[in-house]
């Protein structure tokens, strides 16, 4: 069977619907024996029923341990435990929200004087490069502290090159035989002599944040280059983590684990590559989805003067987390975008001994299982027959008892995009929060329009689903 890997997940998903959603295998020249599920079955049998079986494996850890580090993305059984309690908690901590609810406030304000700047020129932008931006301003504020300033010019962009680059390569080392990815990194050769490259980039900037932060903790009035804004009443995840660390050395409850500068490179990467990439695309994805679908964009626009008109009226008015929470129509487009362009189309686990899933199949000690969420979404036996369309109106139901719409509940092994099981995002109500406010932002005040046909927009072959190619869009002022 011929994998065609510049199309790979619509390949998959073509498999995928031929095998009529059954469990179906895939031998790749030099690689171990591999499995793909593709109902919702099989996904919670994976990811929740026989989670202690299937874990990311020795493979996977090899493939991102350069990346990632001890992150919390490359590693399994205890380490994953550790660092799953302590972000656990970090996400629970009311200064953490806090946190999060400022920065995503002040840089949508940021992100506006941009769009509004390129709306009064008529200069268009690149809208993913645009996104990546504010995302990568919110995430170093929310992470270490530190203003960034790339949406207003700051020189930030080989740093976000290289990160897009990583994702590129990391995806081929997936999907080439482990000893010739290797054999390449040991030689410094093609890819691996471009990724060691990105990687000494990506690592010359967190420890350069992390440094930063750390001296401000002990010295506050120290001066340098990567400023905090003056408003600045919230804690950081750096900050947040070692104030944690402290209050443990008091406590009956302590981590195995040094809070030391490595592994808080590891845990900052590890945030920025979910909270950078899932922001970044999926609000790259929606510009693209929306202007396939221009009657979901007038409908979706209604909903916002409908509920909440100050947006039309007063420039400097950014939705709080709890204003955005009312706007049904709005959470079931963003819902419809991440079922069709999920952030990670393709997921794996390798399963730690012999066991057999829940339909029947037989999978033996050391073989992979790929858990396909861009296939997932376009299943007619799991979605419908209208499954491949953009419809919002699949999420909505009427609630029984007000009259109102509300999102309709859906297995989360239905809708991945978020994973599922034990290892479901953390950041996940964040994440919808952050795009529901931006995106309010955004549409009540722009409109967005593609320079090349919606309809020929495709994916770039990496580990996360990013647009191949810019994604240059002209900023008009909404009517």
């Amino acid at each position: 069977m011929g994998v065609e890997l510049p199309r790979l997940h619509d390949w998959i998903a073509e498999q995928c619907k031929a095998f009529g959603g059954r469990t179906w295998r895939l031998q790749v020249l030099g690689a171990p024996p591999l499995v793909v599920v593709s109902s919702v079955e099989c996904f919670e049998d994976v990811l929740k029923t026989q989670f202690e079986v299937f874990d990311k494996g020795q493979r996977m850890t090899n493939i991102f341990r350069d990346v990632t580090g001890g992150g919390i993305f490359a590693v399994d059984g205890a380490k994953w435990v550790t660092q799953r309690k302590m972000l656990s908690r970090l996400f629970t901590m009311r200064a953490f929200r806090e946190t999060i609810s400022q920065c995503v406030h002040d840089y949508t304000l940021v992100l506006g004087r941009s769009l509004n700047e390129s709306a009064r020129t008529g200069v268009p932008i690149d809208f993913s490069v645009v996104m990546h931006r504010f995302a990568f301003d919110v995430f170093t504020d929310i992470s270490f502290g530190l203003q960034a300033n790339s949406l207003e010019g700051g020189e930030h962009t080989q740093f976000m090159e290289a990160m897009s680059k990583i994702g590129h390569n990391l995806e081929m080392r997936f999907h080439s035989p482990d000893w010739l990815w290797k054999l390449k990194r040991a030689l410094k050769l093609g890819s691996e002599k471009e990724m060691a490259e990105e990687i000494a980039i990506l690592d010359k900037m967190v420890f350069t944040m992390i440094n930063k932060n750390m001296e401000r903790k002990f010295n506050p009035d120290a001066a340098n280059e990567w400023p905090r804004r003056p408003q600045r009443t919230t804690k950081d995840v750096v900050s947040l983590f070692l104030d944690a660390q402290d209050e443990q050395k008091t406590s009956s409850e302590a981590y195995d684990t040094q809070l030391d500068a490595n592994f808080l490179r590891d845990i900052a990467v590890s945030v920025l590559l979910a909270g950078m990439d899932t922001t970044a695309w999926s609000l790259s994805w929606l510009i693209v989805m929306l202007n396939r679908n221009p009657k979901v964009e007038t409908k979706l626009r209604q909903e916002l003067r409908d509920k909440l008109p100050r947006l039309f009226s007063d420039p400097n008015y950014v939705p709080t987390m709890d204003d955005v929470e009312g706007l049904v129509y709005l959470d079931a487009v963003l819902r419809e975008n991440l079922r069709l362009n999920p952030v990670v189309p393709l997921n794996a686990k390798e399963a730690n001994r012999d066991t057999t899933l829940v339909d029947g199949t037989f999978v033996k000690k050391g073989t992979r299982v790929y858990i396909p969420s861009y296939s997932l979404g376009r299943m007619k036996s799991v979605w419908g027959r209208d499954a491949s369309k953009f419809k919002p109106e699949r999420w909505l139901m009427q609630d029984p008892w007000t009259g109102e719409l509300t999102i309709r509940p859906v297995s989360a092994y239905q809708f991945v995009s978020f994973h599922a099981g034990p290892r479901t995002c953390l950041g996940m109500r964040f994440a919808m929060l952050e795009m529901k406010t931006v995106t309010a932002y955004m549409l009540s005040k722009y409109h967005f329009t593609t320079k090349e046909n919606p309809k020929s927009y495709t994916y770039d072959m990496a580990s996360i689903l990013q647009i191949k190619g810019p994604l240059i869009v002209k900023v008009q002022r909404a009517g």
